[in-house]
């Protein structure tokens, strides 16, 4: 039976430059972060609230559209849609 090595992880430096972060976060796995005490591990319900799915058709150069614009804010397409959803709802209460 082969046994992992424990991986000692030193603490973040805070004052560390943005590229040291980056490397460090790429060097070390959220699970042995966790395991250092350096994170706390939270428990997020996957659905906070209530919700219902909604099902509708799209013409195909809307569909694509949207694909793009997600894509370029690197985000899911759901996401986008439900974000700008969200915000034209709230726009409306206000108005």
């Amino acid at each position: 039976m082969t046994r992992k090595a424990k991986v000692t992880v030193p603490p973040l430096d805070p004052k560390a430059s943005a590229e040291v972060k980056a490397r460090y976060y790429e060097r070390y796995t959220t699970q042995e972060l966790i395991a250092a005490g350096h994170l706390e591990e939270v428990g997020l319900r996957k659905y906070p609230r209530k919700t219902e799915i909604l099902s509708l058709r799209l013409d195909t150069n809307l569909l694509m559209q949207l694909k793009r614009v997600a894509k370029k804010k690197k985000l899911p397409l759901r996401a986008l849609i439900r974000t700008w959803l969200v915000q034209h709802t709230e726009q409306e209460k206000a108005a």
